[in-house]
């Protein structure tokens, strides 16, 4: 956002593997990385894009604002 230095969108899609025996990797903006089976994972991480709004929070990082 041109005029809100400190604010960032962010999008993030799931590949989505065929069948559920397949584990699968989702890493976080941090750089932190969760790993695991399809099934826990996506269910909980969400089925489509997922848009983010986030603010810049010094050493922590980003605080989400909004998120679609």
């Amino acid at each position: 956002m041109p005029h809100e230095a400190d604010l960032i969108v962010s999008m993030a899609q799931h590949v989505i593997p065929k069948g559920y025996t397949h584990t699968v990797q989702t890493t976080w903006i941090n750089g932190d990385v969760e790993e695991g089976e399809f099934e826990d994972i996506y269910v909980t991480k969400g089925q489509s894009i997922i848009i983010k709004l986030q603010k810049a929070d010094g050493r922590k990082g980003f605080k989400t604002m909004k998120e679609v």
